[in-house]
Formats: structure tokens, sequence, C-alpha cells
């Protein structure tokens, strides 16, 4: 199953939506804290304690090396470095497997998505004026 994050980017007429909760300063996830503690102890301990842990322990290796492939490829494909409509774009193509777009599929693809936003923050009224009723 694909999933697709999408960012609000200025002028997709995403800036009306507004979260209901004030935000908290960003804090680094817990993903990254495990990430950043386990960088940390390889600088430590190096390959040698992967090592052992293979040997000692295949099941084991197997399963935490399962688990970060499906980390790794979760967060690929994300939108947080796209800077434009045009690169959101582009990321969407490839995720259907339009490699190479020209201009004419990478404007068309601008207007799909602007289609599917418009169509989100219908569903967003439609909902929010259920609620008020």
């Amino acid at each position: 199953m694909l999933s697709l994050r999408l960012p609000a980017v200025s002028g997709l007429g995403t800036e009306k939506m507004k979260s209901r909760k004030p935000k908290a300063p960003e804090q680094p996830s817990l993903r990254s804290k495990l990430f950043k503690a386990l960088e940390s102890d390889f600088e430590a301990h190096g390959v040698s304690t992967i090592e052992r842990l293979r040997e000692e322990h295949p099941d084991r290796y197997l399963d935490i090396a399962s688990r970060l492939a499906t980390v790794v490829e979760q967060s690929t494909g994300a939108f947080d470095d796209c800077q434009s409509r045009e690169d959101i774009a582009i990321r969407l193509l490839a995720a259907v497997g339009v490699t190479d777009p020209d201009e004419v599929s990478i404007q068309r693809a601008v207007e799909a998505h602007e289609r599917m936003l418009a169509g989100l923050q219908a569903i967003k009224n439609d909902a929010e004026g259920g609620l008020k009723q």
C-alpha cells in the first residue's frame, strides 16, 4: 500500500486549514531519538557488536534488520523536502512510475494535486458542518 504524506505548501489552499490545538515546540521524535542512541552506541562499540548478535542470535538479528528496513522504506518518499508545487508534482508522478516527466505532465500533476486538495477541503468542511448541527 502506497502512503503519501502531503505537506502544506503555500498557494495550494492548505493555509486556511488551522490546527485546533496550539503546537508544542518541535521536539525530536521517539524514532529520531532511538536512531541517535543506536548511532552513538554503534560509534562506541562498532561492527563487532552486530557481528556477535548475528552469530549468537541470528533470529534476533533478522528481526531487527527487517524492522529497520521497514522503517527506512516508510520514511523514503516523504514530501518534507519539496520546495514548490512542481516538486510535489514530480514526486507524485514518480510514485506512479513517471520518472522523467515533461513540463506538461508536471503542470497536469500540479492541477490534479490542487483538485485533490480542494476535494479534501470540501470533506473537512462537510465534517465540520456536521459537527455544528
